[in-house]
């Protein structure tokens, strides 16, 4: 079965960022010229209606008399009004005027219907309409300009009907506004009306437009005033900004994953290194060291890491080889003398005694099976294997059972008080033998024990005491370079080098495992008899 082949980093970067810019630029492009056409649609309104505002403001004013029944009120519309005023009979009743305030508005009535009238040829009344919130049985609203409103119907021309003051609640068109209307939609121009100021025929006079008509709403001192606007050119605008949008995204999506591309490509370009690097690397070459661009990035602190972890790696490489050496190294020595005992016994089976032979096989047993012990325990702390079960013990009792052994120089034991810690028993009993058996092997006449408990300056101790354990011996010392070596496994100092001294280089080494483990630290200084002192700190127990 072929494998599939992966995807790598970059392409899958490359895709990521391209997928995040069409997230962004198709949404914009579908609602962006929306937004903009209403922005320009809003400015247009106020355009058409900031050049009617003075007019709209008198005519607010005069509806707010009217519907306020201000005394002299018809005389000052009358006024207001006198520009359509003309001689004859009303051509169109409105119901609900005095028949002076009729025969005043009744050219305003018949250019109102007459407006109506070729706005539903046009197709823009529905819209008025709408904008007016009117049906068209009811008539469109239309404010006059004595300040009164009354409804026209296109289909009844020869009447209007007023409305009752203040009773006009909804949108409402001014009439020089329906006028304003009539000639975006009609191209209705001044000479389309006669002398005496009604509408001349229409004849070619109107024509046909390709506007389109845009219907707002803006109040003024409580008013509602319908406002008409030629939007075509803002739909020219918002169309044309789609088609550059719809063009322009593609090419921007392309632009933006070559870019990606491009720097994904130059931001990987260390983890190729590193990568190409890694791969060279084996267990003959853990010198080697990956490249660090020094960036302080992300990709800067990965290649510090693997560097630090070749560090560990060499360093644990290093000390595995070693050990494996000196630990062959001790084993073969008790192995030779073995088979040397073994083979001078075949030799010499009549003049050898059993009793020799076994004693000098014990011996050599023993020494292999110390160096085994601690070999195991080393291998347990370097694997963080769990340890044994701890239990509560009086430390003061393994350091006099360890004293009570023979060995070559007395241990003085009476500076021993009685310190309880928390610790197996057999780890205890290996820390003080092999602190004993060192202290012994350079003390020139005498080794000195001491324990104690003082406050510990640990806040998380639970019980707020330590066991102080003080070994000294009066021998050659140790120099303060040498003080953190002789923890090493196999570490032998120069003084201490030769076999006869009883040493296998592991006894210190398992020393400080064991005390790490059980929560405590080893320190090596000056002794006041002359030698070393190794001091161990351990917790109390509770």
């Amino acid at each position: 079965m072929r494998a599939r082949r992966s995807v790598t980093v970059r392409t899958r970067m490359t895709v990521l960022v391209g997928l995040a810019a069409a997230l962004v630029l198709i949404p914009a492009t579908l609602i962006a010229p929306g937004r903009m056409g209403q922005a320009l649609l809003d400015d247009v309104f106020d355009d058409v209606f900031e050049s009617q505002s003075l007019d709209t403001e008198a005519l607010a004013d005069l509806m707010a008399q009217r519907a306020a029944g201000v005394p002299g009120f018809v005389e000052a519309a009358a006024e207001s009004a006198g520009s359509l005023e003309h001689a004859g009979p009303p051509e169109v009743e409105i119901r609900g005027f005095d028949p002076d305030e009729a025969r005043m508005l009744a050219n305003e009535a018949l250019f109102i219907h007459e407006a109506l009238a070729r706005l539903d040829g046009r197709g823009h009344l529905d819209g008025l309409l709408d904008a007016t919130g009117s049906e068209r049985s009811a008539g469109v609203p239309v404010a006059m300009t004595n300040g009164a409103v009354a409804t026209f119907s296109h289909r009844d021309r020869a009447s209007a009907t007023l409305l009752a003051p203040g009773s006009a609640t909804g949108p409402m068109i001014t009439l020089f506004s329906l006028s304003d209307l009539l000639y975006k939609t009609g191209g209705l121009g001044p000479e389309t009306f006669k002398d005496d100021g009604t509408p001349a025929p229409f004849g070619d006079q109107w024509f046909a437009g390709h506007q389109r008509i845009a219907f707002a709403t803006r109040s003024v001192d409580g008013f509602d005033f319908v406002v008409a606007a030629d939007t075509s050119g803002v739909a020219l605008s918002v169309d044309r900004l789609r088609s550059s949008m719809w063009l322009a995204t593609p090419l921007a999506l392309v632009a933006t994953a070559a870019v990606a591309w491009l720097l994904t490509g130059r931001a990987l370009r260390p983890v190729e290194r590193i990568t190409q690097r890694v791969r060279r690397i084996n267990a003959g070459t853990l010198g080697e060291r990956v490249p660090q661009p020094h960036s302080g990035d992300e990709i800067d602190r990965l290649a510090a890491t693997m560097n630090a972890m070749l560090d560990r790696l060499e360093g644990s490489d290093t000390r595995l080889r070693q050990f494996v050496s000196d630990a062959s190294h001790e084993l073969r020595t008790p192995v030779a003398v073995l088979r040397s005992e073994a083979e001078v016994a075949l030799r010499s089976s009549d003049s050898v005694p059993a009793a020799d032979l076994a004693a000098g096989v014990l011996v050599e047993a023993e020494r292999m099976q110390r160096i085994v012990d601690d070999l195991l325990i080393l291998a347990r702390h370097d694997e963080d294997r769990s340890r044994a079960s701890t239990e509560a013990i009086d430390l003061d009792d393994v350091v006099f059972e360890e004293a009570a052994r023979r060995r070559a120089v007395p241990v003085d034991v009476t500076a021993v008080s009685a310190g309880r810690v928390a610790a197996p028993r057999e780890d205890a009993r290996r820390i003080v033998a092999h602190l004993l058996d060192n202290a012994t092997r350079h003390a020139r006449e005498r080794v000195t024990v001491s324990l104690t408990t003082r406050p510990s300056p640990d806040p998380a101790s639970t019980t707020g005491y330590e066991a102080v354990l003080s070994i000294d011996d009066d021998g050659p010392g140790i120099d303060v370079a040498d003080r953190d070596r002789i923890f090493e496994r196999f570490a032998r100092l120069s003084e201490a080098r030769d076999r006869d001294a009883g040493g296998t280089g592991l006894g210190l080494a398992v020393v400080r495992a064991l005390v790490t483990e059980s929560g405590g630290h080893i320190t090596v200084e000056d002794s006041p008899s002359g030698g070393a002192r190794f001091t161990i700190v351990l917790p109390t127990a509770p």
